[in-house]
């Protein structure tokens, strides 16, 4: 009915009491629930039953692990990845997918999807960026001795962007104010979020 299931519980498994002594009756009445999409985005929910207190009803307490909503590493959208145009298109291929998903939480799984892609993209195509230009500088006085002027020039071409990435990065991390620069991922994501009362 309606794609609801039970989340389960710990501990405790009563959520009421008759509160008379003498013959006290307990009993599990109270159900949290969640769709499978809710689960499948928080697995380590747990839902426990709190102490009735003078009421006759227990409060359920649905919880998230703190260790279950951090990430061991801090991601941070590197500026540089601007410079190439997959950027864009990982953005757009995460952010059009899973629209299965709740209406409510459609905004969090694209972020976060988004935010994962992008982290692996980013170690993928940048995270060698040093060697790369340690590489690149080698290729060119090997060149130097015995390449053509064609070889020569797009070796160059190849450095300089390598190095203007390197450059990117460093004044990002310097926190020199990169943000004032033309964030043109950031406009298309706020282009894509509905606005109130539209």
């Amino acid at each position: 009915m309606c794609g609801l299931r039970d989340v389960g519980f710990q501990e405790c498994p009563f959520t009421w009491t008759n509160g008379r002594e003498g013959e006290r009756v307990c009993s599990w009445l109270d159900i949290c629930v969640s769709t499978t999409e809710w689960m499948t985005l928080f697995p380590w929910a747990t839902v426990t039953h709190e102490e009735c207190g003078v009421y006759d009803h227990c409060p359920v307490l649905l919880s998230l692990p703190k260790n279950s909503t951090e990430k061991k590493g801090v991601t941070n959208f590197e500026a540089m990845c601007n410079k190439d145009k997959r950027c864009e298109e990982i953005i757009n291929e995460a952010w059009d997918e899973g629209d299965y998903i709740l209406e409510t939480l459609k905004l969090l799984a694209k972020i976060q999807r988004c935010r994962d892609r992008l982290a692996r993209w980013n170690t993928h195509t940048f995270g060698q960026l040093r060697r790369r230009i340690r590489e690149q500088k080698s290729h060119m006085n090997s060149l130097n001795e015995w390449g053509n002027s064609y070889e020569i020039k797009q070796d160059i071409k190849e450095l300089n962007d390598l190095l203007e990435m390197e450059e990117i990065m460093w004044r990002q991390r310097s926190r020199v104010s990169w943000l004032k620069d033309d964030d043109k991922n950031t406009k298309k994501i706020h282009s894509r979020v509905p606005k109130e009362g539209a």
